[in-house]
């Protein structure tokens, strides 16, 4: 009976020690060009503009990727700039990255540029 009673232990314990692991660009939804805004759902999407190269879009990575795997209100897709060349072309032009773009109803809204002012935008979404 005491062996069963640790054994029961241990095994809610083990159980109790998983670790989730974090999300990464592989995880989420890309979108490969800007005409498939109009396949994404209505209402207000965020479409998040990054570079792999840019020191400012992986210093912020994990609060973005954070955002998108907590389930939010508002879906964000992520979009790659290093293949520009391939995506045709945005609803607006983006001067920097990394950029947030914000659509209501499949329309263009606004964009907010810069690492601090996305990481406020998707905190108070």
């Amino acid at each position: 009976m005491k062996r069963m009673i640790i054994i029961l232990i241990s095994i809610l314990f083990l159980a109790g020690c998983q670790t989730v692991e974090p999300l990464t660009y592989d995880d989420v939804d890309h979108l490969q060009t800007w005409s498939e805004i109009d396949g994404v759902e209505r209402g207000t999407v965020y479409v998040y503009y990054y570079s792999t190269f840019c020191p400012a879009c992986q210093s912020i990575s994990d609060e973005v990727l954070s955002y998108a795997g907590s389930d939010p209100d508002i879906p964000i897709y992520f979009m790659v700039s290093d293949d520009y060349r391939f995506q045709g072309s945005p609803p607006t032009t983006i001067k920097s990255i990394p950029a947030l773009l914000v659509f209501e109803d499949r329309e263009f809204e606004r964009m907010v540029t810069g690492a601090q002012s996305v990481v406020n935008q998707l905190q108070n979404s």
